[in-house]
């Protein structure tokens, strides 16, 4: 335990520094908590004290060495300087969003007339959607350096600072002068984790696909506004962050596949390498950095003949983050993820034998039980979150124990099967497909789990006097946990060991699995359509994009916005959960943002061909097929459709395209007439759609979703796919 303590010496000398107390009072109470702690006057005693004395004062100093203002050669000095000229190297992937994209960009130098002068710092970026920025791509930026804006309820520019992010610059002139070559590991590392991630994207649907990123490689970029939105309001966004349940699984696994072959001390290191490498690969987020700390001092402590106990693991791993990065101390998810995890240990045990006690004589005890240890855990966590969610967000979620419990049971195979699906698909895509199948269930169902509850219009209360006596009301079980804890935990009833299967029972039922996931696969994937023409239209990345469905499943994509990210998030729902194809892409006209998402279109949805009018060049057609539009042409379709293209007179480049069935006419672009259909002003970079058959009225994808039109050759139907009144004039 003198561990801990001098771990806890150093945080709370952080801890002194970061909320603006002098260094003395916080090597002062070092000092004095290692006099209560040992309860002697000893020299032992005394040599402790002055050594967490010692480690607070480090502490401090190291907060202030780190946090110190940005210097003369940071990039934050040329805020509001007037235009500039820089040059640095792109850090990660861009972030691509709903209609930008983000950059991080390592500042090298200012171009002047003279000549560059070095710089140094991070500047975020924001620049339009199209081109795909890498991580290592060395750029040229010319525009305005600003300060981050302040929003309200939410410190964004403390959240930057935090990062080591001062300044930023919205949509430069931005080009890409050259690539700067990282050590190989790093490029392994990048090689693998965009090949795992494609591999999710093939075999999995969006936004399947997006939360299976986000479990298994830590990428939450992807992950729509409005479900991390529902994961937040039901109090379950903690599951979508990687943290110790992805180590403790990865290890565990580790350990015992391999303690028959190279015996228990053989496993556990190869355990560590394994947790090491995963932690690297997924990258080191605070979540990350402690639950790779703590599940190697266990490992260490397994191997050296010293169970480790948790807290102190946890104390130490606190202490060498906090060291590494003083600044995280205020970080919002490292408090979250600390907050749990000493909850988990200290609360969890207690409550479990509680609730075993109570429910050891019940008639469904075999029942009851696992569902209470899972609730134990969730009561826990929440318990020891909720002051540090109410002071961070403002808001408390009143739906957490509920949609915890209906969302643990779901989170294992999600995970599981996400991980084997990303593996699967880089060494075997179409093995990858299959497992994908039995994948997308888990995750469909945790998506609509956070959905569900989060939608509820009391889900979450603000922050006031409501929530504050709530919190005050909820630390009272836990104190009094705390207090009589060891009690509480010697009076848990015994309970039988739980049964386990045998592993060639657990390898014969995931080979089944996986047989029956390709065979649903092949058979979702030859289903065929309702009799009815469809014409779904939505909004990618800020302009059109319409999805043609023929009465036998025939698909046709009609453009494909300025990127890949937000074609497949307006798409993928449109379309089979593991049928994603289309036969033909049909692009109305050239220029990115028609064009931009056609390399994502070719790879996710695999077309046989694309129609193209003039001005767009094989090569922006990725390998695929291209079929020039230079005069009408028409392409049928099952049930006596057609789609018929024809040139715009007078709009070099551009296509009017239409699809017919029987007497109905159904307008997919602005230059085409129909009984319904886009109006000519929908363009380029325009939020709404108006249809012709009630000029006045405009549509808003983006707000309301994606509107459907459908024909039997006779009927015309209008509807929301998301619900809601049809506008009237489309009835």
């Amino acid at each position: 335990m003198t561990t801990a303590v001098v771990a806890a010496a150093w945080l709370l000398g952080i801890a002194a520094a970061a909320w603006g107390l002098p260094a003395a009072p916080g090597s002062a109470g070092a000092a004095l908590g290692a006099f209560l702690w040992r309860r002697r006057t000893d020299l032992p005693t005394a040599a402790l004290a002055c050594a967490c004395a010692g480690v607070a004062l480090l502490a401090a100093a190291r907060w202030q060495a780190v946090t110190r203002p940005p210097g003369p050669d940071d990039v934050a000095h040329l805020i509001d300087a007037g235009p500039v000229r820089l040059r640095g190297v792109v850090r990660g992937d861009a972030e691509e969003r709903e209609r930008s994209q983000r950059l991080r960009v390592a500042v090298r130098e200012v171009l002047t007339t003279p000549g560059p002068r070095p710089l140094t710092g991070t500047l975020l970026v924001r620049t339009a959607l199209g081109r795909r920025y890498q991580d290592g791509d060395v750029v040229e930026l010319t525009g305005h350096v600003s300060a981050p804006p302040a929003l309200s309820g939410f410190d964004y520019r403390a959240y930057l600072a935090r990062q080591g992010i001062y300044a930023q610059m919205d949509y430069p002139r931005l080009r890409v002068v050259g690539r700067e070559r990282a050590p190989w590991p790093q490029r392994w590392l990048r090689t693998a984790r965009r090949a795992a991630a494609e591999a999710l994207d093939r075999a999995l649907p969006h936004p399947e696909a997006a939360l299976a990123r986000g479990l298994v490689l830590g990428d939450r970029a992807g992950i729509p506004s409005e479900v991390y939105e529902a994961f937040a309001r039901s109090g379950t966004a903690h599951l979508i962050a990687i943290s110790g349940f992805n180590i403790s699984l990865t290890a565990g696994l580790a350990i015992g596949a391999l303690s028959w072959l190279l015996g228990r001390r053989g496993a556990a290191l190869v355990a560590l390498v394994t947790i090491t490498g995963y932690a690297a690969f997924v990258g080191l987020s605070p979540s990350v950095a402690r639950a790779l700390v703590m599940g190697a001092l266990v490992i260490v402590s397994s191997l050296t003949g010293r169970p480790g106990a948790p807290l102190v693991s946890l104390a130490v791993a606190a202490a060498l983050l906090t060291a590494h990065h003083p600044p995280v101390l205020r970080d919002p998810g490292f408090q979250l993820s600390f907050a749990a995890t000493a909850g988990i240990l200290l609360l969890a045990p207690p409550w479990q034998a509680l609730g075993e006690r109570v429910l050891a004589r019940a008639p469904a005890a075999g029942a009851l039980l696992p569902v209470w240890r899972a609730a134990a855990v969730t009561l826990a966590a929440e318990a020891a979150t909720l002051p540090v969610t109410v002071s961070t967000f403002g808001r408390m979620s009143l739906v957490g124990l509920p949609a915890n419990l209906l969302a643990a049971p779901l989170f294992p195979p999600a995970l599981l099967g996400s991980a084997l699906t990303a593996v699967a698909g880089v060494l075997i895509p179409p093995l990858g497909a299959g497992v994908g199948v039995m994948t997308w269930l888990p995750l469909h169902l945790l998506i609509g789990t956070a959905r569900l509850a989060g939608g509820l219009p009391w889900a979450t209360i603000a922050a006031g006097r409501a929530s504050l006596l709530l919190v005050a009301l909820g630390l009272v079980p836990v104190l009094l946990t705390l207090r009589w804890r060891d009690r509480l935990v010697g009076a848990g009833s015994s309970v039988a060991p739980r049964p386990r299967l045998r592993p060639v029972a657990v390898v014969a039922l995931g080979i089944a699995m996986i047989t029956l996931g390709v065979l649903v696969a092949r058979a979702m994937a030859r289903a065929g359509g309702d009799g009815w023409l469809h014409v779904a239209f939505v909004e990618a990345g800020g302009t059109p994009v319409a999805l043609v469905t023929g009465p036998q499943g025939e698909r046709v994509l009609v453009d494909t916005g300025p990127s890949g990210a937000p074609l497949a998030r307006a798409v993928d729902p449109l379309l089979p959960a593991h049928g994603r194809r289309v036969a033909v892409v049909v692009l109305s006209r050239g220029g990115v943002t028609a064009t931009g998402g056609l390399a994502e279109a070719v790879r996710r949805y695999r077309p046989e061909a694309v129609l193209a009018p003039a001005g767009v060049g094989p090569s922006d057609a990725h390998g695929v097929p291209l079929v020039r539009v230079d005069r009408s042409m028409v392409l049928a379709l099952s049930g006596g459709a057609r789609l018929e293209l024809e040139p715009v007179a007078g709009g070099e480049g551009q296509l009017a395209v239409v699809v017919v069935r029987g007497g109905r006419r159904i307008a997919v672009t602005p230059h085409a007439a129909g009984d319904v259909g886009p109006a000519r002003g929908s363009g380029p970079g325009t939020t709404t759609i108006a249809l012709t058959a009630a000029p006045a009225l405009r549509y808003e994808p983006r707000r309301q979703g994606p509107i459907e039109v459908r024909t039997d050759g006779h009927a015309l139907v209008v509807r929301l796919r998301r619900g809601g009144a049809v506008p009237e004039g489309l009835q």
